[in-house]
């Protein structure tokens, strides 16, 4: 993956900022023992999404559903209309992961 990302730093991708600054790449884990919660799984982003993504951060995202970070990159990084994404048991609707929006 580091390899990847260098090469893929060093690609101009024709605006002036590199292939990286410009796409998201998520690496996840395995879902958490037993219990298949999505809220406690480490997750990766890399690159700037275009601009629309923080960068250089760690943030403990305990107890908030997966489903979340796939409805924040796709209504505010690939600005899909999206209403929702996903069903939660507790009945919660989806909400933006504003921590990581640029």
């Amino acid at each position: 993956m580091a390899e990847l990302c260098q090469r893929l730093s060093k690609l101009d991708d024709g605006d002036g900022k590199s292939v990286l600054d410009n796409s998201v790449i998520f690496l996840g884990s395995c879902m958490h023992g037993a219990d298949k919660l999505a809220d406690r799984l480490p997750a990766l982003l890399i690159g700037g999404g275009a601009g629309g993504l923080k960068t250089d951060l760690h943030i403990d995202l305990t107890n908030r559903p997966l489903r979340d970070l796939y409805y924040t990159l796709a209504r505010s990084v690939l600005h899909m209309d999206l209403p929702a994404f996903g069903t939660n048991r507790t009945g919660v609707d989806s909400t933006s992961i504003n921590e990581i929006l640029a």
